[in-house]
């Protein structure tokens, strides 16, 4: 199912990697950044969380900004652009014969 979408929301979700290697398009709906949490760790994360945003794309905290991306990509044929496919591509090892550089990664473990 992956492979046939063309956009993920997501707030957190590790799936979003599945997506990011594919090169589909993702926005990060962070609606819930105002919910101060008894526990002070928790908060914490969030505050973290919001200034790693430049090291991602598309984070959004307003249901408006998200819409307006969605209109965007659908305008685009959900096309990402160099910047988007470059932060993709950082997150990863190189995404040719995989399997070949993981056993040569592992054979001398």
């Amino acid at each position: 199912i992956i492979g046939t979408t063309d956009l993920l929301i997501t707030d957190y979700s590790s799936i979003v990697f599945d997506f990011m290697y594919l090169n589909i398009p993702v926005i990060f709906y962070k609606f819930d950044t105002d919910v101060v949490y008894p526990n002070p760790g928790d908060n914490e994360n969030i505050a973290l969380a919001r200034r790693k945003d430049r090291e991602l794309y598309n984070c959004f905290y307003s249901t408006d900004d998200v819409v307006r991306r969605i209109h965007e990509y659908i305008d685009s044929d959900f096309t990402l652009t160099p910047y988007e496919l470059a932060i993709n591509k950082k997150f990863f090892f190189p995404q040719t014969n995989i399997c070949a550089e993981l056993y040569n990664q592992i054979k001398d473990l």
